[in-house]
């Protein structure tokens, strides 16, 4: 690739200028120091790789080219790239970039298979192969900024490419990005992919199977709790009916009681009445039985003093009889009344004894009947005694109103455990769905973690083969060095490559260890870097030899390697376009 034209509309101090870079190889620009020979090497760097963003953290390297004198900034760069002219046109303060065939005169957006990005950050990637700072270590040489400690990034992976010849499509930190790009996506360091998302999910999805089982034991329990509810439920309202039962048998029993002893108090007073007529019938009949009786007794004493004048009466009689004659017939009609008269007192005397007689047996039974009554007196007594139940109506009541407050608080627990059981058994109606899911992710899991394992084997694999590669194109690095380096009469020198790739320099044939390149002088490390870089640059771009741009480099060497390094770099002008820059006379080529 060859750079042909430049114009710079406004860049830095310059303004409006055109540069025509045909004419000669090396192409050698000398102007005074503050002309802005270093702002052209950045601007034609620029225009490949493009300018900082205001917002980045390179903004000073942006501001510092900001116009002097106003107006657009930016310009155009004419280059040759695989036999075709193209122009590159950019403006860096709109951010407005394009890529055209001069041939066909028309834009371009796609080159060596890769697309342009917006605002073509990506095009000095894409015709050179390298990054920006790697192009930075190679290409261009900046003055005071040739010191080379280490191949970077960049340089290693096109050293690899080309020694392995494979385009940036097939690069080992494209094909290695790409793999950890596909790791990251199943696991991340911090956090995150795909496998910590199964593992997420996985987690939640054992949780809530946990939470099933959980729930299951718990409706378990709470079937257990609503049977010894219900159990209990049934005993209180059985309880509540016997309750009833009694205490409408109380009820019943305390009506009849009442209306039994309002009956017992009828019949006693009742029979009160009866024996106090009874008593009164025998109080007369004792009257009437003493009365009789004494009338008995003055009969008995009028009889016996009847028969006595009977007695007298038969012998005055049987005498009259005897003396008298007629007389005696007198004393006859006397007897016989006489007569009469103790018959009637024996009939009056023993219609006494009837009357006695009856007159007892009235007594004996108004007796009797007096007896009966105060038996049936003393039985009323005795079945009036008031009915003590085992439990009282108020005893009752109270229980009852303790046994409905049971029921309905054991109501309430019942309704709360069927929800409970409803609600859980609703949760678990998942648990199939639960299973196939974890059973899945289990399986994505297994999945991803083989394929992690298998990317993490193929990373350690490419790596592994590519620290071989990199062994391929050290050993012709070092050789190229050490080409160069006896040019300038350092045949002595020997240098490594440690295993983070930075440079080590020792002497041939010497017991001692490499050091890092900060124990030498600035010379030998000004001389050794260039070296280094040019066989960078013939090993990066084995066909296809880029141009290169040196910033006035040479300004710490003495006359003797500066004269070996011009001539160095006028050999190089045969393979490669050189660009040199410098402000002062002494560093210019014969």
């Amino acid at each position: 690739m060859k750079i042909l034209y430049a114009y710079v509309e406004n860049f830095g101090k310059i303004s409006k200028q055109s540069f025509d870079f045909r004419t000669s190889n090396p192409i050698v620009i000398k102007e005074n120091n503050s002309w802005g020979k270093s702002t052209l090497a950045n601007f034609i760097f620029s225009m490949f790789y493009g300018l900082p963003d205001l917002r980045g953290k390179d903004l000073n390297d942006r501001v510092r080219y900001d116009p002097w004198q106003g107006g657009n900034f930016g310009g155009l760069l004419e280059i040759e790239f695989e036999g075709r002219e193209y122009t590159i046109t950019r403006n860096f303060e709109k951010r407005t970039f394009e890529f055209s065939d001069n041939k066909l005169k028309k834009r371009v957006d796609i080159i060596k298979h890769h697309r342009l990005d917006l605002g073509g950050k990506n095009l000095g990637e894409i015709l050179f192969g390298v990054t920006k700072s790697s192009f930075e270590k190679s290409l261009y040489i900046r003055q005071g900024d040739i010191t080379f400690s280490h191949l970077e990034g960049g340089i290693n992976e096109k050293l690899r490419n080309t020694i392995n010849a494979t385009d940036n499509r097939h690069s080992f930190e494209g094909a290695i990005d790409i793999l950890k790009s596909a790791v990251e996506k199943i696991s991340r360091p911090r956090g995150g992919g795909e496998l910590n998302d199964i593992l997420s999910n996985l987690r939640l999805t054992e949780n809530s199977l946990n939470e099933c089982s959980a729930l299951e034991s718990r409706i378990a329990g709470c079937q257990k709790e609503l049977e010894h509810e219900k159990g209990m439920l049934n005993k209180a309202e059985e309880r509540l009916a016997i309750l009833e039962v009694q205490i409408s048998t109380l009820n019943a029993k305390d009506a009849l009681e009442i209306e039994r002893k309002k009956q017992h108090g009828e019949k006693k007073e009742l029979i009160d009445q009866n024996l106090r007529l009874l008593q009164k019938e025998q109080e007369d009949y004792v009257a009437k039985k003493t009365l009789t009786q004494l009338e008995r007794i003055k009969v008995e004493e009028e009889l016996i003093l009847a028969r006595r004048n009977k007695s007298r009466g038969f012998g005055f009689i049987l005498l009259c009889i005897l003396t008298l004659g007629v007389a005696a017939i007198g004393a006859r009609k006397k007897k016989k009344a006489k007569e009469r008269e103790i018959k009637k007192l024996i009939e009056r005397a023993n219609a006494l004894d009837k009357q006695i007689e009856e007159l007892f047996n009235e007594f004996e039974k108004n007796q009797k009947t007096q007896n009966d009554l105060m038996m049936q007196k003393d039985m009323i007594d005795q079945t009036s005694v008031s009915f003590v139940p085992d439990i009282s109506i108020e005893e009752a009541k109270e229980s009852k109103e303790k046994g409905e407050r049971y029921v309905r608080e054991t109501l309430k627990n019942i309704s709360r455990l069927e929800t409970n059981i409803s609600n859980f058994e609703m949760k678990c109606e998942q648990k199939d769905e639960l299973v196939g899911e974890r059973l899945s992710l289990l399986a994505k899991r297994k999945e991803l973690e083989n394929k992690k394992i298998l990317l993490e084997k193929t990373i350690d694999f490419l790596q592994k083969a590519n620290d071989e590669l990199a062994n391929q194109y050290l050993s012709p690095l070092k050789n190229n060095v050490v080409s160069f380096l006896d040019k300038f009469d350092y045949k002595k020198l020997n240098f490594d490559f440690d295993v983070d790739s930075k440079l080590l320099l020792g002497e041939k044939n010497s017991l001692s260890l490499f050091k890092a390149l900060d124990y030498y002088s600035f010379g030998i490390k000004e001389v050794l870097n260039l070296c280094i870089r040019m066989a960078l640059v013939k090993l990066l771009f084995p066909t296809s030899p880029p141009p290169i741009i040196l910033d006035d480099p040479f300004v710490n060497l003495d006359d003797e390697k500066l004269a070996v390094a011009l001539n160095f770099v006028k050999e190089l002008s045969k393979e490669y376009q050189i660009i040199y820059f410098t402000c002062h006379e002494s560093r210019v080529f014969d």
